[in-house]
């Protein structure tokens, strides 16, 4: 499955029974636009999100206002980082490997674990294996580097 269609899956998921509702609203970054509000709490100017009781102040509810659309903006809490993916980056073919070693964060077969990335070989040492493989035979589709933390400042 291809990023464009993981993120839309994800969208989809996270505005769940709503999604059909509100799907011509939603941009690829996952904000429901083209929706203001009224001085009052409730979402107004769509007759299907009135229906669907969603309120500023739900947990569930991230707001905001988009400066560049000139409009008010809504996602689900779920949602939240999704321009970034949490720190993870996505692996779909050998142009999206990192270009250094490094110590990262693994999704390895839907699990996180610890693996190092060695860039001339463009291989993984992950759990489990005992000599480096390619990212395929590992099953590691997300990387997130490790940072290293800043020296104290006391």
């Amino acid at each position: 499955m291809k990023t464009a269609e993981k993120k839309q899956k994800a969208i989809e998921g996270a505005y769940g029974d709503h999604y059909e509702k509100v799907k011509q609203f939603i941009g690829d970054d996952g904000w429901c636009v083209r929706i203001d509000y009224s001085s009052g709490l409730e979402i107004l100017n769509h007759e299907s999100l009135n229906d669907l009781g969603i309120f500023q102040d739900d947990d569930l509810v991230d707001v905001g206002y988009d400066h560049n659309r000139k409009q008010h903006i809504w996602r689900p809490k779920t949602l939240e980082n999704f321009e970034k993916n949490n720190g993870w980056k996505v692996i779909n073919s050998e142009e999206d490997l990192p270009r250094e070693n490094m110590q990262c964060f693994i999704m390895q077969n839907g699990n996180v674990q610890i693996g190092s990335y060695i860039s001339n070989y463009k291989r993984w040492f992950a759990p489990g294996c005992y000599y480096s493989e390619t990212y395929k035979n590992l099953g590691i589709t997300h990387y997130q580097p490790i940072e290293k933390p800043k020296k104290p400042i006391y």
